[in-house]
Protein backbone atom coordinates (compact mmCIF):
# COMPACT_ATOMS: atom_id res chain seq x y z
CA UNK A 1 0.00 0.00 0.00
CA UNK A 2 0.91 3.65 -0.67
CA UNK A 3 0.31 6.43 1.84
CA UNK A 4 -0.81 9.48 0.18
CA UNK A 5 -0.43 12.85 1.14
CA UNK A 6 -4.01 12.72 2.61
CA UNK A 7 -2.14 10.46 5.55
CA UNK A 8 -1.22 12.36 8.63
CA UNK A 9 0.93 9.76 9.99
CA UNK A 10 2.79 6.18 9.50
CA UNK A 11 3.88 4.09 12.34
CA UNK A 12 6.71 1.91 11.35
CA UNK A 13 8.50 -1.28 12.32
CA UNK A 14 5.65 -1.77 15.11
CA UNK A 15 4.92 -4.98 16.97
CA UNK A 16 0.60 -4.09 15.88
CA UNK A 17 -1.40 -6.14 18.37
CA UNK A 18 -4.86 -6.22 16.63
CA UNK A 19 -8.37 -6.65 17.83
CA UNK A 20 -9.63 -9.44 15.06
CA UNK A 21 -11.39 -12.67 15.92
CA UNK A 22 -7.86 -14.51 15.85
CA UNK A 23 -6.10 -11.58 18.11
CA UNK A 24 -3.45 -11.79 15.42
CA UNK A 25 -0.25 -9.69 16.15
CA UNK A 26 1.58 -8.57 13.23
CA UNK A 27 5.51 -8.68 13.88
CA UNK A 28 7.41 -5.56 12.05
CA UNK A 29 4.20 -4.11 11.20
CA UNK A 30 2.93 -0.56 9.85
CA UNK A 31 -0.22 1.49 10.79
CA UNK A 32 -1.16 4.60 8.57
CA UNK A 33 -3.47 7.11 10.22
CA UNK A 34 -5.41 9.26 7.97
CA UNK A 35 -5.87 13.14 8.23
CA UNK A 36 -9.65 12.79 9.90
CA UNK A 37 -8.18 10.48 12.28
CA UNK A 38 -9.38 6.96 11.24
CA UNK A 39 -6.47 3.99 10.60
CA UNK A 40 -6.44 3.36 7.43
CA UNK A 41 -4.06 0.34 7.00
CA UNK A 42 -2.58 -2.07 8.67
CA UNK A 43 0.13 -4.11 7.20
CA UNK A 44 2.83 -6.38 7.83
CA UNK A 45 6.55 -4.98 6.62
CA UNK A 46 7.04 -1.03 5.91
CA UNK A 47 4.76 0.59 4.00
CA UNK A 48 6.04 2.85 1.81
CA UNK A 49 5.45 6.78 3.68
CA UNK A 50 4.27 10.24 2.12
CA UNK A 51 2.82 10.90 5.85
CA UNK A 52 3.44 14.02 7.35
CA UNK A 53 4.62 12.50 10.57
CA UNK A 54 6.87 9.27 10.33
CA UNK A 55 7.14 7.45 13.72
CA UNK A 56 9.72 4.14 14.42
CA UNK A 57 8.36 1.90 17.11
CA UNK A 58 11.14 -0.14 16.79
CA UNK A 59 10.91 -2.07 20.01
CA UNK A 60 7.68 -0.97 20.48
CA UNK A 61 3.54 -1.85 20.84
CA UNK A 62 0.80 -0.73 19.09
CA UNK A 63 -2.11 -1.83 20.33
CA UNK A 64 -5.44 -0.40 20.75
CA UNK A 65 -6.42 1.88 23.95
CA UNK A 66 -9.44 2.27 26.13
CA UNK A 67 -11.75 5.23 26.89
CA UNK A 68 -12.41 5.15 30.71
CA UNK A 69 -15.97 6.59 30.65
CA UNK A 70 -16.74 6.26 34.03
CA UNK A 71 -17.82 9.24 36.15
CA UNK A 72 -19.26 10.53 39.05
CA UNK A 73 -20.79 13.30 37.44
CA UNK A 74 -24.55 12.14 37.91
CA UNK A 75 -23.74 12.83 41.80
CA UNK A 76 -23.21 16.38 41.75
CA UNK A 77 -27.02 17.06 42.17
CA UNK A 78 -26.82 15.16 45.39
CA UNK A 79 -24.35 17.10 47.16
CA UNK A 80 -24.64 18.53 49.98
CA UNK A 81 -27.79 16.85 50.80
CA UNK A 82 -26.61 14.39 53.56
CA UNK A 83 -23.90 16.87 55.68
CA UNK A 84 -26.41 16.96 58.07
CA UNK A 85 -26.01 12.60 58.67
CA UNK A 86 -24.18 10.98 61.42
CA UNK A 87 -21.20 9.23 60.18
CA UNK A 88 -21.98 6.65 62.55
Amino acid sequence: MTVTSKDKIAIVNAQIVTVDKDSSIIENGSLVVGADGTIRAIAPGNITHNATEVIDARGAIVMPGLINSHTHLGMTLFRGLGDDMSLE
